[in-house]
């Protein structure tokens, strides 16, 4: 959700600094977009595989055989946080013409 944010924001501004020229202006927005992505998506990921057990406890604490399932959340969160950075870095290369790099990297 953080990261499909920061993405959605940052095509249109990385696509206006690409289109003016401005290097400068591009390399702030993409160093910005990184570092809040990176401040909300690892703790947040972290903190669910370290937890999985706990929460999984705490939303399906009437059926107690769903408990099993706390590796695979620790796994797919950790895959998730690695998506979001790609969601980013994405939306970044779309917004400075090249849509076909993503689509490439993700089939891959």
């Amino acid at each position: 959700m953080i990261s499909s944010s920061i993405a959605t924001s940052i095509l249109p501004a990385a696509s206006e600094a690409f289109a003016i020229n401005n290097s400068f202006l591009l390399q702030r927005y993409v160093e910005e977009s990184y570092k809040y992505g990176l401040f909300f998506i690892v703790p947040m990921s972290l903190g669910i595989a370290i937890f999985s057990r706990e929460i999984l406890g705490l939303l399906f604490f009437a059926h107690p055989e769903y408990m099993n399932g706390f590796s695979a959340l620790s796994i797919l969160v950790l895959g998730m946080a690695f998506y979001s950075i790609y969601s980013i870095s994405a939306s970044i290369v779309q917004g400075i013409g090249n849509p076909k790099i993503p689509l490439y990297l993700l089939i891959f």
